[in-house]
């Protein structure tokens, strides 16, 4: 990611134009030749989470979860409870990543109190990016359900710049 960060701000990605190879660029795995095939906007960002899962826990909970709507919204409606048990928390005034290190269920992230360092769209899945832009920064997020439960977001920074749809070969 620092690779693709320091390609971003370099002088030949300000001039490139589509169809444009790079110098030979080394980075920390060796060395890279970068093609442009286009510009488009991207945006970084800095932050931590929290994540609550709805996902089946154990062998019980999966057979007794299996094509069960109403287990599966039981699952939905406890990490619900628990995104928004630790908001209430962070909002009452305990730090995001205390209580990221507490409680979320990211075995990731947990060691590093929630922190995700910097990211980039995509990450944490299209409903978190949804909220992502507008999210003021060291705000706690509202629970954002996703496909396997529920997200807390604390964005720490937020840097809006071109991003490379490219192709690369290494040598």
């Amino acid at each position: 990611l620092e690779f693709r960060r320091v390609l971003f701000r370099s002088a030949f990605v300000a001039k490139a134009a589509a169809g444009a190879l790079s110098p030979v660029l080394e980075g920390p795995k060796g060395f890279h030749v970068v093609r442009v095939e286009g510009l488009a906007p991207g945006t970084h960002y800095q932050g931590a989470h929290m994540f609550f899962s709805a996902r089946p826990q154990g062998p019980d909970d999966r057979q007794a979860g299996a094509g069960a709507a109403g287990a599966t919204e039981a699952r939905f409606a406890a990490a619900l409870a628990k995104a928004e048990a630790a908001r209430k928390r962070v909002l009452a005034g305990e730090g995001f990543g205390d209580v990221a290190g507490q409680v979320t269920e990211d075995g990731a992230t947990r060691d590093r109190n929630g922190d995700l360092g910097p990211f980039d769209t995509g990450r944490l899945g299209p409903e978190v990016d949804a909220v992502l832009p507008d999210l003021p920064l060291t705000t706690c997020s509202a629970p954002i359900k996703t496909e396997t439960g529920y997200e807390l977001v604390y964005l720490l920074g937020r840097e809006r710049e071109a991003a490379l749809d490219r192709k690369r070969s290494e040598e």
